[in-house]
């Protein structure tokens, strides 16, 4: 199935749908890692946003875990159909259907990546249906808003197995700056 992506800034690019159907907005980032797209996918630091993985092939160890994703899209160069891990318990692909998170593929993330840098905020849309007026209008307001505290607070640091809330927090260490943090770590009571 074909997928469009349009910026905020007037590009469109056309690739591969490997995930949910439907139209998805956010704002862009990017993610140097070489493996570990299923951490990305996790990463808090990523809320809410369409992360562009520079990484040119991805999904060739599978999903080896049930995750609690927080992107809202995903950006790959090769997405590998076949995933051939031992540990795998599912495609990329479908973990992202089952998520609800869009994804798509056959895009030049490195075209991509250099327009990222290059811009203060970028917005966009994935759809996996014809980009209308109506989309274009909502991008561009959607380039000025921001993520509510609530939508962060609902999010972070919550998932399965840890119920601590923000409020727990006595210390927390952020290593990196931007879009790329190298590490990460919080101390709870």
């Amino acid at each position: 199935m074909i997928a469009k992506l349009l910026l905020s800034n007037g590009n469109v690019f056309e690739g591969i749908s490997i995930g949910a159907e439907g139209t998805f907005y956010g704002e862009m980032t990017f993610d140097t890692s070489m493996a570990g797209y299923q951490e990305v996918l996790e990463n808090p630091a990523y809320f809410g946003k369409i992360v562009v993985m520079t990484y040119p092939e991805i999904g060739n160890c599978g999903i080896n875990k049930k995750i609690s994703p927080s992107v809202k899209g995903l950006i790959v160069k090769n997405y590998c159909q076949n995933e051939n891990h031992y540990l795998s318990k599912e495609s990329l692909a479908s973990c992202l259907k089952e998520n609800n998170i869009i994804g798509i593929s056959e895009i030049d993330t490195r075209k991509l990546t250099k327009i990222i840098k290059n811009s203060d905020k970028l917005t966009c849309l994935i759809t996996t249906e014809e980009i209308t007026e109506e989309m274009k209008n909502k991008l561009k307001s959607l380039e000025t808003s921001t993520i509510s505290e609530n939508e962060i607070e609902k999010n972070s640091l919550s998932t399965s197995e840890n119920t601590h809330k923000k409020t727990d927090i006595k210390k927390v260490l952020v290593i990196g700056s931007g879009p790329i943090v190298i590490g990460q770590a919080a101390e709870f009571d």
